[in-house]
């Protein structure tokens, strides 16, 4: 049932139980309000993940509707459009695309990113996203405390698969972090960008990442989207990864705008940590 924004005259219909919208009667080819932007952030908080159908955006108001929500991303493949820096293009994928939230090697990695079809294969290319918030929600309280005082490192070494010169980026980030807009708890590591869980032994890490994985990849929490050429997707990189299919010969281009978050706590680990400091001891 489809649902009317309370501060804009768009609505939103629920694809699935726990995440996924699709969002009707707005033009994002226009300006809008700072009340209907505001109002498209909250339903996104709300849903996660966003398909507003009925598009037709090009680069300049595609980075123009990106940029209200704060600092764009450059991404540092080089793959940008010409004359937009700002907007990547995707293309030409190669079968080792996994789970992923987009740029968490990072410090500041992606709060959202806005994607939109150029061209689409006639079968196939669709897109899966799921919620990271409901798969931390599911794991059993003794696996949350566990994590919660974990860190990961991530880097983008898989990109390098395509681009063999890049430059590999690498940071760390809480393995479960608050979502710095919602305050939920967020599993934030994934398949792609995560190399390490760097408190454990390398065994202890793989098979504590593969739980978290498998939580995180229940079709449960996930919606899947079979692309059209009028729809824009918008999603929450903070509360979502993604998961593109690829299982089709023909050619399919993408542009995606990536808005900069901030980077990742965990109020929990910040805790955790003070415990486990040493005491100092006044001197002798």
């Amino acid at each position: 049932m489809a649902e009317k924004s309370q501060a804009a005259s768009f609505d939103v219909t629920p694809l699935t139980g726990t995440i996924g919208a699709t969002v009707t009667g707005i033009d994002l080819a226009q300006p809008q309000s700072d009340a209907t932007m505001q109002a498209i952030e909250d339903t996104m908080h709300r849903h996660s993940v966003l398909f507003f159908l009925g598009q037709q955006l090009d680069d300049a108001s595609h980075r123009r509707f990106g940029q209200w929500f704060g600092e764009l991303d450059v991404h540092h493949s080089r793959r940008n459009a010409e004359g937009y820096p700002e907007i990547y293009v995707l293309e030409g994928y190669s079968r080792d695309i996994e789970w992923h939230a987009d740029v968490t090697f990072s410090e500041r990695p992606a709060r959202a990113s806005v994607l939109r079809p150029v061209a689409l294969p006639s079968v196939g290319g669709d897109t899966i996203w799921t919620s990271t918030c409901f798969a931390y929600d599911a794991l059993s309280s003794s696996m949350q405390r566990f994590v919660d005082g974990l860190h990961a490192r991530h880097d983008s070494s898989a990109l390098n698969n395509r681009d063999k010169d890049l430059p590999i980026i690498e940071t760390v980030h809480p393995v479960v972090i608050d979502h710095p807009w919602t305050g939920e708890r967020s599993i934030f590591v994934n398949p792609m960008f995560t190399k390490n869980i760097v408190e454990l032994e390398p065994e202890e890490s793989a098979r504590v990442l593969e739980v978290l994985y498998r939580a995180v990849q229940l079709p449960s929490h996930q919606v899947r989207w079979k692309w059209r050429p009028d729809a824009v997707a918008m999603w929450d990189n903070f509360a979502t990864q993604h998961y593109v299919v690829n299982d089709y010969t023909e050619h399919r281009s993408m542009r995606r705008v990536t808005i900069k978050g901030r980077r990742p706590t965990s109020q929990r680990l910040e805790a955790s940590s003070a415990r486990a400091a040493p005491r100092e001891t006044a001197p002798a």
